[in-house]
């Protein structure tokens, strides 16, 4: 299975050592499905890490956000692609999202921005919120 997760998820990861986004991850660390990426999320996870707010939460250093980010070049699959979809009209930033699931041949996006949820799917591509994807995640077990 592959799977998108939007920067939400992998933000509240990284800020929330438990939850749902670490119980999506711990699936992902035992080979559950394959995180997709691309370098546009991968920059804006790079960005939001350095915000004020967020590092309030984190106090990651420099060196410690570069290994973070590494990290999903390292295990997961940076897919490459030159679509361009213009679906979300609310939120357009968010649209890398789904050139990176159409790129790649994602199974599934997981996301909290309510820009995404609200499309439900694009093309045959399910959106799901974190919660609804760890229950299938944990079905699957």
């Amino acid at each position: 299975m592959k799977v998108v997760l939007d920067t939400n998820v992998i933000i509240s990861r990284v800020i929330v050592p438990q939850g749902i986004p670490a119980q999506i991850f711990q699936h992902w660390e035992n080979d559950a499905f394959e995180l997709l990426t691309s370098e546009p999320i991968l920059t804006e996870c790079r960005r939001v890490l350095s915000y004020k707010r967020i590092q309030m939460r984190h106090s990651l250093t420099e060196s410690e956000k570069d290994e973070i980010i590494e990290g999903f070049r390292t295990f997961g699959t940076v897919v490459e692609t030159d679509l361009t979809i213009e679906a979300v009209e609310n939120d357009p930033d968010d649209d890398k999202f789904l050139e990176c699931a159409v790129a790649g041949n994602a199974d599934y996006i997981v996301s909290g921005d309510e820009h995404l949820l609200h499309l439900k799917h694009y093309k045959d591509i399910p959106i799901l919120p974190p919660a609804a994807f760890l229950r299938l995640l944990n079905q699957e077990k």
